[in-house]
């Protein structure tokens, strides 16, 4: 996440300005510069996902100009467990989109969402274990 708010991942756009890639376009749908809002946000390849997840909506309706900004909105109209999820999918997506890049395999949708489900349960359980081995008191989710 923090890469990826710094606008320092690995997308085409990036790789082109550094001469890497001869070309900024999305290798996935050559629609639209790779940045890394295309990149995990808005890239066709990537809103099946976002169209089942519960920010969808908030995306769709909001024209956002860079990953940093999209995500400053959603931290601050999202309850701290919804924005958690967005992140954990965030990071499943691109690990999807780097999977589809390098093995060649399609993007599959429900492994991404199963994939983020899992990153955003194991990080609950770290900070349950945190909160515990440090003596505080253990609140349940009505009580956060």
């Amino acid at each position: 996440m923090w890469r990826a708010l710094l606008n320092i991942l690995h997308t085409a756009n990036n790789l082109y300005r550094r001469k890497i890639l001869d070309s900024p376009y999305c290798p996935r749908c050559h629609i639209a510069k790779e940045d890394v809002l295309h990149a995990l946000l808005r890239c066709k390849m990537t809103r099946k996902v976002w169209e089942l997840s519960n920010v969808a909506e908030i995306l769709d309706k909001n024209s956002f100009t860079d990953f940093y900004s999209a995500s400053l909105y959603l931290h601050s109209s999202l309850p701290k467990e919804k924005f958690e999820g967005f992140v954990a999918l965030a990071w499943s997506v691109w690990r999807a989109r780097n999977l589809t890049l390098f093995t060649k395999e399609g993007m599959d949708i429900s492994s991404t969402l199963i994939r983020a489900d899992r990153v955003s349960q194991a990080y609950k359980d770290a900070q349950e274990t945190c909160i515990k081995s440090i003596g505080a008191p253990v609140l349940s989710t009505e009580e956060r």
